[in-house]
């Protein structure tokens, strides 16, 4: 791995010191801008949680550059994507362009129904004020996973 990539695989994992990871997802985002959706960015949605509250943060994977920045308030808009049960939008106040927030319309994609089932839950269940678990992930699908990568390196 070269010094660049180490670099970014750093800066997209990083959350802030005094921040609990809560939940971690991988999906696609896009933005509302004018009458069209654009592309921000793919990497891992982050839900962490500090004194100040709960935010949502991603970071691209090639780059490693900020696309998504938003504390989870009351105010936030969730819904699915015009009935799209994998993408999910947030109507939020966005502070990844810098230190004044721009009101914004993210829509998140994930590749499985569930994994945006969860994320909306989670951001739904933050903004009403009700309590939380840490996602942890389960012993069984790890040790699963590394089944699967040992069989699939042995063939």
């Amino acid at each position: 791995m070269s010094k660049v990539e180490e670099k970014v695989n750093t800066l997209v994992t990083k959350i802030e010191k005094d921040e609990t990871e809560y939940l971690r997802l991988k999906a696609k985002c896009y933005r509302f801008d004018q009458s069209e959706w654009k592309e921000r960015g793919e990497g891992d949605v982050v839900v962490a949680k500090s004194e100040k509250g709960f935010r949502v943060i991603q970071h691209r994977d090639l780059t490693g550059k900020c696309a998504v920045n938003f504390m989870i308030t009351k105010e936030c808009d969730i819904a699915n994507l015009n009935n799209n049960a994998k993408a999910i939008t947030v109507g939020c106040v966005d502070y990844s362009d810098g230190s004044e927030g721009k009101t914004t319309i993210f829509a998140f994609r994930f590749k499985e129904e569930e994994k945006a089932t969860e994320f909306k839950a989670y951001i739904t269940d933050i903004s009403e004020g009700k309590q939380v678990e840490k996602k942890e992930e389960k012993k069984e699908e790890k040790k699963e996973e590394e089944k699967k990568d040992v069989s699939v390196e042995g063939k």
